[in-house]
């Protein structure tokens, strides 16, 4: 695990952009690989990103708007190498051990792409709270 440096941006986003033309989840429409790419070179510039494994993981530290607890967002996991060196289980726990590192009450996390990464998370421990849902014109 290391931090993500700035000359990985353009991996990253042509990652982003093989998810966007096989992705037929409901959000895609909507994405936009330069708004994306804006994001992740903030995550980066902001210290936010990491590379654990194969893996770009972008996080952030803040509140839900029901607590005063820190908790730590996951906003991104993507594969970024195929070296299959780690497997994804090591993202959840670099996730559970930065939210301990960083004194956070919790993890979130999300799975917008069909419930890919459900089961890992489950399987390390995550609990469902909720659905997210999407309506378009």
């Amino acid at each position: 695990m290391r931090v993500a440096f700035s000359t990985e941006l353009p991996a990253v986003v042509c990652a982003l952009k093989k998810l966007q033309d096989k992705s037929t989840s409901p959000q895609m429409p909507f994405s936009s690989l330069d708004k994306a790419g804006r994001s992740v070179l903030k995550w980066i510039e902001d210290g936010d990103a990491w590379i654990v494994g194969d893996y770009f993981v972008a996080v952030t530290k803040g509140t839900m708007w029901y607590s005063e607890e820190p908790m730590l967002f996951e906003h991104l996991v993507i594969r970024l190498y195929n070296t299959n060196q780690k497997p994804i289980s090591t993202v959840t726990d670099f996730l559970k051990a930065l939210c301990v590192t960083e004194g956070c009450a919790a993890v979130i996390v999300g799975d917008a792409q069909f419930g890919r990464m459900i089961p890992v998370y489950k399987d390390a421990g995550f609990s469902e709270v909720g659905t997210q849902l999407i309506w378009s014109p």
